[in-house]
């Protein structure tokens, strides 16, 4: 078999004869069922070499870097809610293990929900079911001016090089958008001890198989003293 680059740029797939996308490489690089959506992307020559997501007002989520990365838990901004995606994954059984938690800036947890999903085949697949179904969730409570935080790695690199998010540029894509149509929505990655509550949750749907689904106010009681340590901090 053929070694691909996997370090190969935007401007590696593009004809240079045609200024147009390498038809064959792209279906080297790309799933079958994300091929067309990357085709279909238009291309600016003239701008500099990269690919962003085109959801937010500059097409780019929240990254945390450089001295400032938090190491936990942080209050949402004035008159934001915080809504943290946590997932897990059974591989023996296939099922994942999803949950969000919403708190105010005062960081008291206003709603939390936890469910279970069958047949999926990866902890990635897990991970952007989650933060989709996370959205959607946020956007059937009517909910507006939502901070999204997730510690999923390996979304985090889908959505810096959509690209090369073999058989993912879809759902991510789907995700993103389910989030973008919130209301002065935003999303970032952050470190997994900044998301360990909504973690926790989604752990204990595969560890302890609990797989009944439910929206609950408040926090879960047996997470009551790590909640409230860090509305305090």
């Amino acid at each position: 078999d053929a070694i691909v680059d996997l370090t190969l740029r935007v401007s590696d797939l593009i004809d240079d004869q045609t200024g147009t996308w390498d038809h064959n490489l792209v279906r080297q690089l790309i799933d079958e069922e994300d091929v067309n959506l990357v085709l279909n992307t238009k291309i600016n020559l003239s701008r500099a070499d990269k690919l962003i997501w085109g959801f937010s007002k500059n097409g780019r989520y929240d990254v945390k870097s450089g001295g400032s990365v938090p190491e936990k838990w942080q209050k949402p901004p004035a008159s934001f809610l915080k809504c943290n995606v946590g997932s897990s994954l059974d591989e023996g059984s296939s099922i994942a293990g999803a949950a969000w938690v919403v708190r105010d800036t005062r960081g008291i947890v206003l709603l939390h929900s936890r469910r279970a999903f069958a047949n999926v085949s990866s902890l990635q697949q897990a991970n952007v079911m989650a933060l989709h179904w996370a959205a959607e969730a946020m956007s059937d409570l009517k909910f507006k001016k939502v901070v999204f935080e997730f510690s999923a790695l390996e979304v985090k690199k889908a959505m810096d090089h959509p690209l090369l998010c073999f058989g993912h540029f879809q759902p991510v894509s789907h995700a993103l958008s389910a989030i973008y149509s919130i209301r002065d929505a935003k999303i970032s990655y952050v470190t997994s001890s900044c998301n360990l509550i909504a973690n926790l949750i989604a752990v204990s749907v595969t560890r302890d198989q609990r797989y009944q689904s439910y929206v609950a106010r408040n926090g879960p009681a047996w997470l009551a003293t790590q909640i409230g340590q860090e509305a305090s901090a």
